[in-house]
């Protein structure tokens, strides 16, 4: 998919159930509304712009095929089920600039291996590592002082909590 230079938001549904593979977002592009690229089943690549600010509710959910992405400095916001049942996601760098991980924004990222929470985060809401069940380090910084109910879903014997002595995380993985 090609979208036009001067585009600056990408609307609601825009390419729901899409046939493309790989989209490529011109540096006008600052917003993705919701639902945007909702259950593109055939796209695995996605190259995010460095002026992008907000990508909403489950933008990417159920993209079956997406494996990596990778966030531009600039995202203070990333929605809700945002990448909901991406099971080929393996990996995402996440932006800098983002205070809280919404409730269920990777539930059912069964291929993801590896997250750093970004040091800004202070919030981890309900359900949003949910049935990832490959992820095996999280690297969670001192600031996250709220996880949500079931943030990290299941037990997983494999997953590792990098995370500081005292804080909100040490306090979870010690239990």
């Amino acid at each position: 998919v090609i979208i036009k230079e001067g585009t600056t938001v990408i609307g609601g549904e825009a390419f729901k159930e899409s046939c493309a593979m790989q989209i490529a977002l011109p540096d006008s592009v600052t917003e993705i509304q919701d639902y945007a690229f909702y259950n593109m089943k055939n796209l695995k690549r996605v190259v995010l712009n460095s002026n992008l600010k907000k990508v909403g509710d489950s933008a990417f959910e159920g993209c079956v095929s997406l494996y990596s992405v990778e966030f531009p400095g600039l995202v203070n916001t990333i929605g809700s089920h945002c990448f909901d049942g991406c099971v080929r996601l393996q990996s995402v760098i996440l932006p800098n600039w983002i205070t809280k991980i919404e409730p269920y924004t990777f539930y059912g990222c069964s291929s993801l291996r590896n997250i750093v929470v970004p040091k800004l985060v202070n919030t981890i809401g309900e359900y949003a590592f949910s049935s990832c069940q490959s992820l095996e380090n999280i690297f969670i910084w001192r600031t996250v002082t709220t996880l949500g109910a079931n943030w990290l879903g299941a037990y997983y014997p494999n997953v590792t909590i990098h995370t500081l002595s005292g804080s909100k995380a040490y306090q979870y993985a010690a239990e």
